[in-house]
């Protein structure tokens, strides 16, 4: 599966995987993209299995997770637009507004009630939605993840290196081109970084919200 792109330069990096609500509202898409079933911890499963699906050649796919991961990486594309427009208008969040989910200098977290739900529903725990590639300060500063990821790259590049991620994963490398594998390792540790900074994002805004009502 490979997405049909404009590389024309007045279109390269229009977002066509959005509605006009959703150009208009990004942050919804960064919420849409976690809730209510695709939480933090089977993103890092999902993408983990990907990964090897691809470096592998293991093209045994069952319908359903045929379907689960072709629909996935649709959404990471959805997620690279909406954090593209929000990137272009230079969007922060204060540390002082990344403390309101303490771990920093707390031993707990606070939980907005996306997560709270999960736990209660689905029996997840705390540990389940742990950091594990941020640093302290990148937990503090989540944009400056997001910065990072687009200081080599726009989002037209970042979109046809995750269809070609997906085309690697679900295809015979005897019929098509694959990703190179140190390609395709380092381009999955950036999204694992990026999607934790995007969940720090959705958390803090959540909680902000929670805290106004």
């Amino acid at each position: 599966m490979i997405t049909i792109q404009n590389s024309a330069p007045q279109w390269r990096n229009a977002p066509v995987g959005l509605t006009p609500e959703e150009f208009e509202n990004p942050y919804d898409v960064l919420v849409h993209f976690f809730y209510p079933s695709n939480y933090l911890c089977r993103y890092r499963k999902w993408l983990e299995r990907w990964l090897i699906a691809a470096i592998e050649d293991n093209n045994k796919w069952k319908r359903d997770k045929l379907i689960r991961c072709i629909y996935t990486f649709q959404r990471m594309g959805q997620m690279l637009d909406a954090l593209w427009i929000i990137y272009q208008r230079g969007d922060r969040l204060t540390k002082e507004e990344t403390s309101i989910r303490g771990g920093i200098d707390t031993p707990y977290y606070e939980w907005s009630n996306y997560i709270l739900d999960a736990m209660k529903w689905f029996n997840y725990k705390d540990d389940d939605f742990e950091l594990q590639e941020l640093t302290t300060g990148e937990e503090q500063e989540p944009f400056l993840v997001v910065d990072e990821f687009f200081a080599s790259r726009d989002v037209f590049d970042a979109k046809q290196t995750l269809d070609f991620w997906c085309h690697s994963a679900i295809v015979n490398s005897w019929e098509y081109s694959t990703m190179d594998v140190k390609e395709l390792y380092d381009f999955y540790k950036e999204m694992i970084r990026l999607i934790e900074a995007v969940f720090v994002i959705v958390e803090v805004r959540a909680l902000r919200d929670i805290k106004k009502t």
